[in-house]
This record gives C-alpha cells, structure tokens and sequence, in this order.
C-alpha cells in the first residue's frame, strides 16, 4: 500500500528483528538515524537523507506479526516522496530476508557440526 509518500507492509516477524533490520537499511542506505525509541508494542525510528526526513513506525501486531509504515517527506506533509518510502521497505525486507538466511545457515552448521 503506498498513497503519497505513505507505504506500510506487515512482516511475519517479530519487531525486534524488524527493527534491526531497519537500522541495518538506513546505514546502508547511509541515512542519518536521529531517533530510534519506543515500547514493546510501538517504535519510531526517524531518519534524515538530504532533503528528505523518514519517518518509520513499528506497530507489534502479535508476537509474530509486525507492522511498518514509512512516510518519506520532502519539504513538509504536501511534498511526500513515495519512490524513497517504497525503497526504504524494499531495503528493510531484503535485510530481514538475509537475516533470516544467515540464521538459517549458522543452524545448519550446527546441527552438520553436532554429527
């Protein structure tokens, strides 16, 4: 879903993860982290690249489920930037999906190290 500068997805994962995987993007992305807080059941992380100011939201839906809203701004609420929200989303569930195959590989090892 993406309307204006506005993309929100939902990750079958949990919001730790998502949030790391966040922090991994916007360093990648060599965007400036200038908030990172929150509680269990929410997160903001804020972000500054250029001219644009990201705003991203991590709402836990179960504790399994999260989901992620990403406002991409340029200049204030009326000049939002859609193509940054959507590839910052698309940095966020690529770095979650390595995650993911790192974990998965370090447990093969195991188990192939545990023979």
């Amino acid at each position: 879903q993406a309307t204006s500068g506005i993309t929100a997805r939902t990750y079958t994962a949990p919001a730790a993860s998502l949030r790391l995987a966040t922090l991994k993007s916007l360093s990648r992305m060599d965007m400036d982290v200038t908030k990172d807080s929150g509680t269990d059941a929410e997160w903001t992380i804020e972000a500054e690249a250029g001219d644009r100011s990201i705003e991203i939201e991590l709402k836990t839906l179960t504790a399994m489920t999260t989901r992620i809203r990403v406002v991409a701004e340029n200049g204030g609420w009326f000049f939002n930037d859609e193509a940054t929200a959507k590839e910052v989303v698309a940095q966020i569930t690529d770095a979650l999906e390595r995650d993911k195959l790192q974990a998965t590989q370090a447990a093969m090892n195991d188990t192939g190290n545990m023979r």
